[in-house]
């Protein structure tokens, strides 16, 4: 694996918020500007694509912007039923579809602080690259990733055996370190058997009778472990997302809303699981009833101007002192 990091275009990012200010009092019409700047990246995603996508999704989160977007949702009726008829409840969190273009997506995010008390993220991939704006609270995420646990053995009994090698002592036995599902690193015995083993799934989504169903393809068992420490990202803060990546949400920072942009599919995602699922399963779908009153919390949210929404220019200036800018984390896990 290796790290990607990119340079922010200030410039762009300016200039797209600008263009943006001039639509977002009329959803038809910022979907039309935001398709025809989708329309601009090449057929095939890369990473490359990344500062635009950054640029747009920054353009759209602005809270001048977005305020007036969502309360210009609120307004039409018929909006707000095509709206809820392509958004659903996905696992701990609201998935609000707002614009489903032919290449691209713009979804809005709501997460709620008591149901990460009560439930799990699986840890999973995804089908495309994304970019992610934090518009209010955070959010906390673990990378995984594949490993072998003979290899992992080896590794650590290496470094013991370095470190007593350096103090003059005899080495250590063999041991490994487990990582629980909830992303906490254990000292565990020698065995490759205490590693944890998950099921591997590949799925893949269809739309029946508009609800929208997951066929999911058994792909054995696998040794998961983390990648470095968990990252964070605030209010203010975006973060990109290779198809590659294996992750999972570990927590949030109070009520959390993020406003994500999504390129085409590129493959199909795949989740990791302590237990077997069945061959199928289905979202929650969400109301129109139920959209108009999850805009308007967010509306709410973004009024109040708490901490973690007035800081917003705070947090940027903090990211914008760094030598090179980078999206708050995830930019950076691509397979070798």
């Amino acid at each position: 694996m290796h790290s990607f990091f990119y340079t922010r275009k200030k410039g762009l990012e300016r200039k797209m918020a600008r263009e943006a200010s001039q639509h977002v009092s009329s959803p038809e019409a910022l979907e039309k500007w935001l398709a025809g700047q989708m329309a601009q990246l090449p057929a095939h995603s890369h990473v490359t694509d990344v500062p635009l996508l950054e640029a747009l999704d920054r353009a759209l989160a602005i809270p001048g912007n977005l305020s007036v977007f969502l309360s210009s949702i609120l307004k039409d009726d018929e909006l707000v039923k095509k709206i809820a008829s392509r958004s659903y409840h996905q696992d701990l969190f609201d998935k609000v579809v707002l614009f489903s273009g032919d290449t691209w997506k713009l979804r809005m995010h709501v997460f709620e602080a008591a149901t990460f008390s009560q439930a799990q993220e699986e840890i999973h991939s995804h089908r495309d690259h994304f970019v992610s704006y934090c518009v209010h609270g955070g959010i906390v995420q673990q990378i995984w990733e594949e490993i072998d646990p003979h290899a992992k053995m080896n590794e650590e009994q290496q470094e013991r055996n370095e470190g007593k090698s350096s103090r003059g002592g005899a080495p250590e036995t063999a041991g490994a370190v487990a990582t629980t599902a909830a992303g906490t690193a254990k000292a565990t015995a020698v065995r490759p058997s205490s590693i944890p083993r998950y099921h591997k799934y590949e799925y893949d989504p269809t739309v029946s009778n508009g609800t929208r169903v997951f066929k999911i393809k058994s792909l054995g068992k696998v040794f998961l472990g983390p990648v470095d420490d968990e990252q964070k990202a605030r209010a203010g803060q975006t973060y990109y997302m290779h198809p590659s990546v294996l992750h999972s949400v570990e927590g949030i920072e109070g009520k959390t809303v993020t406003l994500v942009l999504n390129r085409r599919a590129t493959s199909k995602s795949c989740f990791a699981s302590p237990e077997p699922w069945e061959e199928t399963f289905v979202r929650r779908k969400i109301s129109p009833e139920q959209l108009r009153a999850r805009i308007s919390e967010v509306l709410e949210l973004m009024k109040k101007g708490d901490s973690s929404v007035s800081n917003r220019k705070d947090n940027e200036a903090k990211i914008a002192t760094k030598a090179q800018q980078q999206a708050a984390f995830c930019l950076i896990r691509t397979q070798a």
